[in-house]
C-alpha cells in the first residue's frame, strides 16, 4: 500500500550507518582502561590539573585544546579537539564541547560540531553538528544535526534532524525528520517526517507525516498522513489520511481516509472513507463511504454507502444496496434490501425478508417484521 521509496533508502542509509558504528563500539574493550597518573603530557598552565591546557591531556578542569583527542579520561570545562577523536570511548567529558568532529564516549553539557559530534555512549545537553549528532547509546536534551541525529538506544527531548531523526529504541519528545523519524521502539509526543514518522511498537501522540505514520503495534493520538496512518495492532483517536487509516486490529476513534479506513477485527467509532470503511468482524458506531461498509459478523450503529453488507444488523443502514446474511434489526433504507431474518423495517424499491410467510417475502416500497 505504502512504501516511499526514498524514506526506506535514507532509513537503510542510516541504519548501515548505525550498524557500521556499533559493530566499532563492539569491538571495543568491555571495561576501560585504567586510569593514568597525573594530568597527561600536553602544555599544562595552572595547578592541580586546572587551568589552561594545550596537547592531550587526560585529565582537565578548565580551558582544554587539542588537535585529536586520544585516550581522553575526564574534562571538566571547555574543550577545544579539532578532528574526529581517536580511540577515546571512554572519555566523559563535561561542559562545552567544541570541534570539527569532537568524539568521546560520554557528553553532558553543550556540544558542537562543524561537521559532527559522536559519543560512542550517551549524550546529554545541546548537541549539535553541521552533518549530524550520533550517540552509541542514549540521547537526551536538544539534539540537531544538519542531515541526521541518531542514537543507539533512546532519544529524549527536542531532536530535530534535516534528513532523519532515528532513535536505536524509544523516541520522546518533539521528533522531526526532514524525511523521516523513526524509533525502533516506542515513540512519543510530536513525531513529524516529510515522508513518513515510523516506530518498531506503540507511537503516541501528534504524529504528522507527508506520506505515512506507522507504528509496530498501538497508534494512538493525533495521526495525520499523506498516504496512510497505520497501527501494527490498533489505531485509536484521530487518525487522517489521503489514503488508508489501518489498525492490524482494532481502529477505534474518528477515521477519515480518502480511500478506506480499515480494522483488521473491530472498526469503532466515526468512520468515513472515500471508497471503504471495513471491519474484519464487526464493526461499531457511525461509518460512511461510497463504495461499501463491510464488516464480516456485525454492524451495530448507522451506516451509509452504496451496498452495507454483514450477517447481523442493528442500528440503521442506507445505501443503494444493504444485505445482511443472518438478522436485521432495525431500518434498512435502499434500493433493495436483503435480510434472512428481519425484525424491524425495509423502505425501499425491493425488500426482501426471508422469515416473512408467502407474498410478504417480497415487497415493493415498505416491508417490517416483528417479533
Amino acid at each position: 500500500m505504502m512504501r516511499p521509496s526514498a524514506a526506506v533508502l535514507i532509513v537503510l542509509l542510516l541504519a548501515a550507518s548505525h550498524r557500521a558504528h556499533a559493530q566499532e563500539r563492539d569491538s571495543l574493550p568491555e571495561e576501560p582502561p585504567e586510569s593514568k597518573p597525573g594530568c597527561g603530557a600536553a602544555l599544562n598552565i595552572g595547578a592541580g590539573c586546572s587551568g589552561l591546557s594545550i596537547g592531550n591531556s587526560h585529565r582537565w578542569n578548565g580551558l582544554r585544546i587539542n588537535f585529536i583527542d586520544r585516550h581522553v579520561e575526564l574534562i571538566n570545562g571547555l574543550n577545544v579537539t579539532f578532528w574526529r577523536s581517536s580511540k577515546n570511548e571512554w572519555a566523559t567529558v563535561n561542559g562545552l564541547s567544541v570541534g570539527i568532529a569532537p568524539q568521546a564516549g560520554w557528553y553532558h553539557g553543550v556540544q558542537l560540531g562543524v561537521v559532527s559530534v559522536v559519543a560512542d555512549h550517551d549524550m546529554v545537553g545541546l548537541s549539535a553538528g553541521v552533518l549530524a549528532a550520533v550517540s552509541g547509546a542514549s540521547m537526551t536534551g536538544v539534539n540537531v544535526g544538519g542531515l541526521a541525529v541518531v542514537s543507539g538506544s533512546s532519544m529524549e527531548g527536542l531532536n530535530v534532524g534535516g534528513l532523519a531523526a532515528v532513535s536505536g529504541s524509544s523516541m520522546e519528545g518533539l521528533n522531526v525528520g526532514g524525511l523521516a523519524a523513526v524509533a525502533g521502539s516506542y515513540m512519543g509526543g510530536v513525531n513529524a517526517g516529510i515522508l513518513a514518522a515510523v516506530a518498531g511498537s506503540d507511537m503516541m501522540g501528534l504524529n504528522v507525516a507527508g506520506l505515512a505514520t506507522v507504528a509496530g503495534t498501538a497508534l494512538r493520538g493525533i495521526s495525520v498522513a499523506g498516504l496512510a496512518a497505520i497501527g501494527g495492532t490498533s489505531a485509536t483517536g484521530l487518525n487522517v489520511a489521503g489514503l488508508a487509516v489501518v489498525g492490524g486490529t482494532e481502529l477505534t476513534g474518528l477515521n477519515v481516509a480518502g480511500l478506506s479506513v480499515v480494522g483488521g477485527t473491530t472498526l469503532r467509532g466515526v468512520s468515513v472513507a472515500g471508497l471503504g470503511a471495513t471491519g474484519g468482524t464487526e464493526i461499531q458506531g457511525f461509518a460512511a463511504a461510497f463504495a461499501h461498509v463491510r464488516a464480516k459478523l456485525s454492524i451495530e450503529g448507522f451506516t451509509a454507502s452504496l451496498w452495507n453488507r454483514t450477517d447481523d444488523m442493528t442500528g440503521v443502514a442506507i445505501g443503494y444496496a444493504n444485505t445482511f446474511e443472518r438478522r436485521q434489526r432495525g431500518l434498512s433504507i435502499g434500493l433493495v434490501n436483503y435480510a434472512v431474518e428481519l425484525e424491524g423495517v425495509q423502505l425501499g424499491l425491493l425488500n426482501i425478508a426471508e422469515n416473512n410467510r408467502g407474498i410478504f417475502r417480497v415487497l415493493p416500497l415498505v416491508n417490517l417484521h416483528f417479533e
